[in-house]
């Protein structure tokens, strides 16, 4: 089976204070690849909760250094190794490499260990750059926020999947998500936010934007999913800002849970909730 669960639906300060909703990143189940992407705090506590077996995963993909995105990277990578496999780590090339002084942009650090990267096969990444893990392609993708970034995407011989990252839109970036299959965006900023008369820090992609990209988009994604919300989104009533999405694009819109988990297989078939979270529900239902 083919799929992806959100160890978390959450990003941003607010959500890594508060869990309120968690910020451990999405798992991937991919051509017989188990990874993680962007694990912060609580993906290892969330994958063993579900059950997940994180020691026999082949590796972790870090877009950036901030700590919602990475925070959990060393000790999922400790989680393997200590299974006497090598795991792999796709990263942006400032998450393994020191600063270089000349480079004039916000301060950074390597977010992986020198010792967790030993242990390691590392692929450094950036923008253009494409490495293939078995059977599976993977490009890193432009993106604009306040501290280096990449997306992903990752090709198998039937998916295309796309994951945007912290990432303001900008122009083009449509044609490097077109085709794909499944688009995880992340999206910060909602539409009442989002306006002239109420300005707001462009370190993020905004409902606004992102109707702008779904619609310059050759060939629209079967299925968007909302991801990494933060509290602005949650309280701007995160259904009602994919209704808005979803009228104005006409494309399938639909906002990340925690453990909510996606056939692969089938993008057609409705997510599902796993793990004591379903259990909850199920409860509160019969109730």
């Amino acid at each position: 089976m083919n799929r992806l669960i959100f160890l978390g639906s959450g990003g941003g300060r607010h959500m890594i204070r508060t869990q309120e909703r968690k910020t451990a990143g999405i798992y991937v189940e991919l051509d017989n690849m188990k990874f993680v992407f962007d694990p912060g705090p609580c993906a290892l506590l969330t994958a063993l909760q579900l059950k997940l077996q994180p020691e026999k995963w082949n590796g972790a993909f870090v877009t950036h250094m901030h700590i919602d995105h990475c925070s959990d990277a060393n000790a999922i990578l400790d989680s393997i190794s200590s299974n006497a496999a090598q795991p792999l780590i796709i990263a942006e090339k400032h998450c393994i490499e020191p600063k270089d002084k000349k480079e004039k942009v916000n301060d950074y650090y390597p977010c992986i260990s020198a010792y967790h990267q030993n242990l390691s096969k590392v692929y450094p990444m950036e923008a253009g750059k494409k490495v293939k893990v078995n059977n599976i392609e993977i490009t890193a993708v432009r993106a604009d926020h306040y501290d280096p970034t990449i997306g992903f995407i990752i090709k198998s011989k039937s998916l295309k999947i796309g994951f945007t990252s912290d990432s303001v839109y900008y122009n083009g970036m449509e044609k490097f998500y077109s085709g794909c299959d499944l688009l995880v965006v992340n999206t910060a900023i909602p539409m009442a936010m989002d306006s002239p008369s109420k300005p707001f820090p462009k370190y993020h992609m905004g409902i606004k934007d992102l109707i702008t990209m779904l619609k310059n988009m050759e060939q629209k994604p079967k299925l968007t999913v909302i991801d990494r919300l933060t509290g602005f989104m949650v309280r701007a009533n995160i259904w009602k800002q994919v209704k808005i999405v979803q009228d104005a694009t006409k494309c399938r819109i639909i906002s990340s849970e925690d453990h909510m988990e996606i056939d692969l297989d089938d993008l057609n078939k409705n997510p599902r909730i796993i793990g004591k979270l379903a259990e909850k529900e199920e409860k509160i239902r019969l109730e």
